[in-house]
């Protein structure tokens, strides 16, 4: 029984990282295009032709960066099924996501002189001191326990 909670809480970290991977990378993608339209773009149509190509280009890019993540976060949130540090895991990638979109987030509202609206007034220092607390917490604490070194033979 112990085992299928572990196994259980190791799917439901790989859940909310893989859902947080996703949204950073709506976001960022939002972020960059907000970007190339105001410092970029201008008035000038072929300049609207090569951002919508790198708008699309960035989803084929992103998304093979997106699927990596996902097998590569499956295997270091198992192999913290083993030290029993899966939630320290867990709390570390979710931190640097939040970091990442917390500078995307605030990149936009720069760009788009939106920096005191009510929404960026409640969401950037929530992302930014969220991640930054995961990201502690993940660096100060250490596992409970440690796998035995594997010996050659």
């Amino acid at each position: 029984m112990k085992k299928i909670l572990q196994h259980a809480g190791v799917f439901l970290a790989w859940a909310v990282n893989v859902a947080l991977g996703f949204w950073v990378m709506v976001v960022v993608r939002h972020s960059f295009m907000a970007t190339m339209a105001v410092l970029y773009v201008g008035d000038s149509i072929r300049r609207a032709w090569v951002s919508r190509f790198w708008g699309q280009a960035y989803y084929v890019v992103a998304g093979l960066v997106y699927l990596i993540f996902i097998f590569v976060l499956d295997g270091y949130l198992k192999d913290g099924m083993h030290d029993g540090d899966v939630f320290r895991r867990c709390a570390g990638v979710s931190g640097a996501l939040l970091l990442i979109l917390f500078a995307a987030d605030l990149a936009t509202s720069l760009i788009q002189e939106t920096m005191f609206g009510r929404l960026s007034l409640i969401l950037l220092p929530t992302e930014g001191l969220l991640g930054a607390a995961l990201l502690l917490f993940f660096w100060l604490t250490r596992p409970r326990r440690r796998r035995p070194p594997v010996r050659d033979m």
